[in-house]
């Protein structure tokens, strides 16, 4: 190969050096264009992949879509070789029905009315033109219901006393009885600090409180005194109602746990228990 190179003249080897490197730039174009059909190809092929599996899941997945296959002629098609399952056929048809008002009536009565026996305090109201030489055709009636809040007041009994003539003594009218004995408290006061205790469950301290608000500061000892000695007196009506209760034929009974102030014992409190009767039929319960 050296000796016929040697051989060749200098424009030889240049004719061929040049035709060499045109065949090389030749093949470059060429592989280039393999290429570029490659990459076109698997394309092409990656497409049609995913195609085919979207035209899978459409007819054989879960989807409840029916297949349509596109009208565009363009559109690559595979044959599959599938044998259709069903045929759909869609035609049209008239249905009647009856709808039935489903309109809710309201069971609203209209406004509460007030009781008769209530007290009426009436408020005339003339219009503020001047009604002089005017015939009244009537009235309209409008009634409020409204509160007066609980206030305090004192009774004061006054017993006069007479001397009886020739010194044979004097009288004076006794005092009518009284809940508590040398108590300021009366029953109708005492009777609102049980009730609003023991049945609107409004503890004592807050009932101070609002008494306070209306001039009447009453000692945490004394309003406790009351309520003991007020419910003393109701102890004969519990008895009663215990009689009552234990002679029904059948009887609820519930224990529940409490604890109890008790400034004897080293913690300050002892544990208690509540023992609640009921009777059921009668719809009394005692503790």
């Amino acid at each position: 190969m050296i000796i016929a190179l040697q051989k060749l003249s200098y424009e030889q080897l240049a004719e061929q050096l040049s035709q060499s490197l045109a065949e090389q730039k030749i093949i470059a174009e060429e592989l280039l264009q393999f290429k570029k059909k490659h990459q076109d190809l698997e394309g092409k092929y990656f497409a049609q992949q995913h195609e085919l599996a979207q035209l899978r899941r459409m007819i054989f997945g879960s989807k409840s879509e029916r297949f349509e296959p596109a009208a565009n002629p363009s559109q690559i098609t595979l044959d599959l070789n599938i044998e259709p399952v069903a045929v759909i056929e869609i035609s049209e048809k008239e249905i009647t029905y009856t709808r039935k008002d489903t309109t809710v009536k309201s069971n609203h009565k209209g406004r509460l009315p007030l009781p008769a026996d209530l007290p009426r305090n009436e408020i005339i109201l003339e219009p503020d033109e001047n009604t002089e030489g005017c015939k009244q055709i009537g009235e309209e009636i409008t009634e409020e219901l409204d509160y007066t809040p609980g206030k305090l007041f004192v009774n004061k009994y006054i017993r006069k006393k007479y001397a009886m003539p020739g010194g044979e003594g004097i009288v004076i009218a006794p005092l009518p009885p009284r809940p508590i004995d040398k108590c300021i408290a009366g029953a109708g006061l005492l009777a609102s600090i049980i009730i609003d205790k023991y049945v609107d469950h409004l503890p004592l301290h807050r009932q101070r409180q609002r008494y306070r608000r209306e001039g009447m500061d009453i000692p945490k000892s004394t309003i406790g005194d009351w309520t003991r000695q007020a419910g003393s007196l109701l102890i004969i009506l519990a008895d009663a109602l215990r009689i009552e209760v234990m002679q029904a034929c059948y009887l609820m009974v519930d224990e529940s746990p409490v604890k109890v102030l008790d400034r004897d014992h080293k913690n300050g409190i002892h544990q208690g228990y509540y023992w609640v009767y009921r009777a059921p039929e009668k719809k009394f319960s005692v503790v």
